[in-house]
């Protein structure tokens, strides 16, 4: 596994990246004492993703240009598409110097963290299942090793942003390999274990209720959607306590579709393979999980993960069924494609009503209209609570995991009514299809005053510069895990 270190010299290393922000003067290498002959503009402009490559004294030094945006996203983004581009030019021991003209708006801290989360991602090679390996690259060996060059004043604050930032990634890459894991690896049982690992591991309490107990329970639309699968759903509630007094209490919800043939109301062939993908939510929530826990923050968090396979069979489901919930409400189903919300209606309802945290926070990638309004730029957030809403769109200002605010328009309650039923699951109207969506969760939240829905059907499974096809992004972690550490 690829570590780090940071050192105050250059003898750790002959190879070294030099970041640089757009037109920074070069000159400023002399501060450092390293022998490299002038560049002028003419060879390297410091243009975003921009390279030149200097040899000096059996050492290699690489510009890499930064241009002028230093967000921590972009920052990442250039650092994860330049190492799965250039990772086998390098030795195993590589080191990183940043060379900006001023840190007073993007911290030398957040800039080491952003090119750390960029360097682990764009190794990270998802072709687990290839018979014929490609050969790895040094950073992939034992004894690789980055080098983040600092002068001693900044040293604690770099080690603590390193340390956080390996965490995340590390939870970001869990959950990309789960997400990127095709239905017949993963089914709900499997998910189950692969939960329990991680959470033995990371160091929080996980508990899994099976069909029988959900049975008992009243989780009645959950154990809907899963009746056409041979595997049954289940349930998984996740529990970290940080220990801390007064600590606020956060709930957490995330849709677990293992794979989605959209049920009777069968979806096109054209993009079902990329229905592996709809367990997103549910691994978003239990990626931050795993950086909560090993951050060890002062928080106390309860999550639910309702899991369904969404199949075809004798016992599946049909459009105009009748099912019951958790909170007893009734159910009309319209379309077995609209699942994701009875799965979370359950999962919802059963969180509140039994744990009443503070906050409660639903992640699922639900609809394609969000897809369509949004679509793979940020997740569409829906939320009863300004302040909440501001606080998530603040920390995906941070992340670089974008959200977008939508409206939850009490109208289209109406678009929801039944003449047989409580409520039917899908309106049957080709608009408004995420809002209408977020309005049926609604209804099952007891009336929380501080609650979001963040649908990501655009952002949790796109195509990525190391794919050829669409695959996992992990977005949701970091966004949740910096709104988590914010408060």
């Amino acid at each position: 596994m690829l570590k780090y270190e940071i050192v105050t010299d250059f003898s750790s290393c002959s190879d070294w990246i030099i970041g640089v922000k757009g037109k920074t003067d070069l000159n400023l290498l002399k501060n450092l004492t390293l022998d490299i002959p002038f560049i002028s503009d003419k060879d390297f402009s410091g243009e975003a993703g921009k390279e030149f490559v200097v040899n000096v004294n059996n050492k290699r030094f690489l510009f890499l240009g930064l241009g002028e945006d230093l967000r921590f996203s972009t920052v990442q983004k250039i650092f994860r598409q330049f190492t799965f581009q250039n990772k086998d030019r390098f030795n195993e021991k590589t080191g990183i110097i940043f060379l900006l003209t001023d840190i007073s708006v993007t911290p030398l801290s957040r800039l080491c963290e952003a090119a750390w989360q960029g360097i682990q991602i764009g190794i990270n090679n998802i072709g687990s299942w290839k018979t014929i390996k490609k050969p790895s690259s040094a950073w992939e060996s034992a004894n690789a090793c980055i080098y983040f060059y600092s002068g001693e004043a900044m040293q604690e604050e770099i080690k603590i942003s390193l340390h956080k930032g390996n965490i995340i990634t590390n939870a970001r890459n869990t959950i990309c390999r789960l997400i990127n894991t095709p239905g017949n690896y993963l089914n709900p049982s499997d998910f189950a274990l692969a939960i329990e690992e991680i959470g033995k591991d990371a160091g929080f309490k996980v508990q899994i209720f099976n069909a029988r107990e959900l049975q008992k329970k009243g989780l009645h639309a959950l154990l809907a959607v899963g009746q056409g699968s041979k595997t049954p759903a289940i349930l998984a509630q996740l529990s970290y306590d940080g220990g801390q007094k007064d600590q606020k209490h956060i709930g957490l919800v995330g849709k677990g579709v293992t794979f989605d043939t959209g049920g009777i109301s069968i979806k096109s062939s054209t993009n079902m393979h990329y229905m592996k993908s709809d367990m997103s939510g549910a691994a978003a929530i239990l990626g931050t999980f795993q950086a909560v826990a090993k951050l060890r923050l002062p928080i106390k968090l309860t999550g639910f993960l309702p899991i369904a396979e969404n199949a075809i069979g004798s016992q599946a489901i049909r459009p105009g069924d009748i099912l019951s919930s958790y909170n007893g409400k009734t159910i009309e189903v319209i379309d077995t494609d609209a699942e994701g919300r009875l799965i979370l209606a359950d999962a919802l309802s059963y969180l509140v009503r039994n744990f009443n945290p503070d906050m409660v926070v639903n992640m699922a990638t639900l609809t394609g209209s969000i897809v369509g309004t949004l679509g793979n730029h940020a997740a569409g957030l829906f939320s009863n609570n300004d302040e909440l809403a501001q606080q998530l769109i603040a920390a995906g200002n941070e992340s670089g995991e974008n959200l977008w605010r939508m409206p939850l328009f009490d109208a289209i309650k109406d678009d929801l009514k039944s003449d047989v039923a409580d409520l039917r699951n899908y309106s049957g109207l080709p608009t408004s299809g995420a809002i209408s969506a977020a309005k049926f969760l609604e209804e099952f939240i007891d009336n929380h005053p501080v609650w979001a829905h963040i649908d990501i059907a655009g952002v949790a499974f796109d195509k990525t510069e190391t794919t050829q096809l669409k695959a996992a992004t992990g977005y949701g972690v970091r966004l949740l895990t910096e709104w988590i550490s914010n408060l």
